[in-house]
């Protein structure tokens, strides 16, 4: 039989930020392995108890970042500012599933944590500022 009370427990937003830090910290990883001409750009993440920085610096633009911030029942995500664009932020709250499992919603969608790390980093990493 399930046990909902526990499994409820290990889906806190503790769990959920560390498991979170965890995987964008590894997506950071194979990606600098895999990026082969960086032309000097580096990608580093920060964390400590509530706040994690993911900067991106390179030789030929200014220093960009995101900023997760871990509050008391979700994780705040502020993007980089692009241009004269105000940074957008998205709202992480982590839930637990009909089957069980922990996930984390963005929005209406419930996403794996691997999904949330793309939400935060793909256009970071490949997009127009890469």
């Amino acid at each position: 039989k399930m046990d909902w009370i526990t499994a409820r427990r290990k889906c806190s937003i503790e769990h959920a930020w560390n498991v979170l830090c965890e995987r964008v910290r590894a997506d950071i990883d194979t990606w600098a392995a895999s990026t082969e001409d960086s032309a000097g750009l580096k990608i580093e993440i920060s964390v400590d108890a509530d706040t994690a920085v993911i900067t991106k610096n390179s030789p030929r633009m200014s220093t960009s970042k995101i900023t997760l911030r871990r509050k008391a029942h979700r994780i705040i995500v502020g993007m980089p500012t692009k241009g004269q664009n105000r940074g957008t932020s998205m709202m992480l709250t982590p839930l637990m599933t009909e089957a069980g499992e922990c996930r984390m919603r963005i929005g209406g969608s419930d996403m794996e944590f691997w999904q949330a790390s793309r939400q935060i980093l793909e256009s970071f990493l490949f997009g127009d500022d890469a």
